[in-house]
């Protein structure tokens, strides 16, 4: 993979010592792609959507297992006993993608497929609580170089120089918007709707694309501003305020209704 050598050598000697992997990085940083590519070399079980009853159907169609009722209707259990004696004999690798919001029980599951053999490497834009990954890479920005080098592998014998320059300057390095980008430029160049040693062609084709802006960075879990803001506030009251509580009363009024909005905005995303 152009530009990921060093996170490829790096899972392929966790997966070698069977430890559980979890991969992060924003979205459009090339997560699926970095998963589907362990899928092909170690021809892998990728599967797209993290629930129970998803990630055990995936199992029994990658060990083609037959069974007398479609899999839709069998229980959680049945399926788990239907994939187990399999995961124990081949101890697959298990790619999971989109681990973000890991249910409790989902995770519980996956602790039980590790637990039979199998390597569970995970895609996440954040940490995760609910699986013990033993490691964890951050997929970081393509550097320029890298960057060029993967739009040329797009574009082939239409790229140009300034091309590629524009790619990279607009893509920000992001791997899914190189690929988006090229995919537009090569539409449009198809079209001739841009010419592509027509410096002022390119760069109104190139200026029509909006750049991407990420949209969450987990920087500071929301959760901790409230520990340590609640525990400032106690500090002040104790020490510095004499017993007076009417100042606390107001901020903890006002911090627990941010913590009601906030977790109903993440069980609404959810």
């Amino acid at each position: 993979m152009i530009g990921r050598e060093k996170e490829v050598e790096q899972v392929e000697e966790f997966i070698k010592r069977r430890r559980s992997v979890l991969i992060l990085g924003i979205k459009g940083i090339g997560k699926t792609t970095f998963l589907k590519f362990l899928e092909k070399k170690h021809k892998g079980c990728y599967i797209e959507h993290c629930s129970p009853k998803s990630v055990l159907e995936n199992l029994v169609n990658y060990f083609n297992i037959k069974t007398k009722r479609s899999t839709r209707y069998l229980t959680i259990n049945e399926l788990f006993r239907l994939v187990k004696p399999f995961i124990k004999r081949k101890k697959p690798l298990v790619l999971v993608d989109d681990v973000d919001f890991l249910s409790k029980y989902c995770g519980k599951l996956l602790q039980k497929i590790e637990s039979c053999g199998a390597v569970i490497v995970g895609a996440s834009e954040r940490h995760i609580w609910n699986f013990s990954f033993k490691e964890k890479i951050v997929l970081d920005y393509l550097s320029r170089e890298d960057s060029k080098e993967l739009a040329r592998c797009f574009l082939r014998e239409i790229a140009t120089e300034d091309v590629l320059d524009l790619i990279a300057t607009k893509s920000f390095g992001l791997p899914e918007k190189i690929k988006e980008i090229c995919g537009e430029y090569e539409f449009a160049f198809k079209n001739l709707e841009v010419v592509p040693f027509d410096k002022k062609s390119l760069f109104d084709f190139f200026m029509q694309i909006k750049p991407h802006i990420p949209k969450r960075a987990n920087i500071f879990p929301t959760w901790l501003l409230f520990v340590i803001g609640f525990g400032a506030l106690t500090i002040k009251v104790l020490l510095y305020s004499k017993g007076d509580f009417h100042d606390a009363y107001i901020i903890a009024a006002f911090g627990y209704t941010s913590l009601i909005i906030y977790r109903l905005a993440t069980l609404r995303r959810r």
